[in-house]
């Protein structure tokens, strides 16, 4: 399953926003589908709207791809240690959570637009 904004397309290229960060969230219960359960999804509503609060001054939510049992958040952002200062910060009072973090740079929005184009919809880079 995927998720993307496409409000963002217009805005892009964003050249103050970089780095793209990934933030993996493995479901403790998924669905034979791959898919979180009802269970899972609480729990990531819940944290998904927190992290979303936490960096939204700095950060975008681009995508979001579910698969495998993995939810997996594509921010892109200027400074990836900011971004992370500010997910310790949103986690700060949460018991463990089950997630992974990497970053890489993505100037050019490649990985978004890849996305973008592949479920057709509209590149202003086109």
């Amino acid at each position: 399953m995927i998720r993307a904004r496409e409000d963002i397309l217009g805005l892009l290229p964003a050249p103050s926003l970089t780095t793209r960060v990934m933030v993996s969230w493995t479901c403790r219960t998924p669905l034979e589908s791959g898919l979180p359960s009802p269970d899972d999804y609480d729990e990531i509503g819940d944290f998904e709207g927190t992290l979303v609060n936490f960096v939204e001054e700095g950060a975008i939510l681009a995508f979001v791809y579910t698969a495998e049992g993995v939810v997996e958040y594509n921010f892109y952002t200027s400074d990836s240690e900011w971004f992370l200062e500010r997910l310790n910060e949103a986690l700060d009072d949460k018991a463990g959570v089950p997630i992974e973090i990497t970053a890489e740079e993505d100037a050019d929005w490649g990985e978004y637009r890849t996305l973008m184009q592949a479920v057709n919809r509209a590149d202003p880079a086109d």
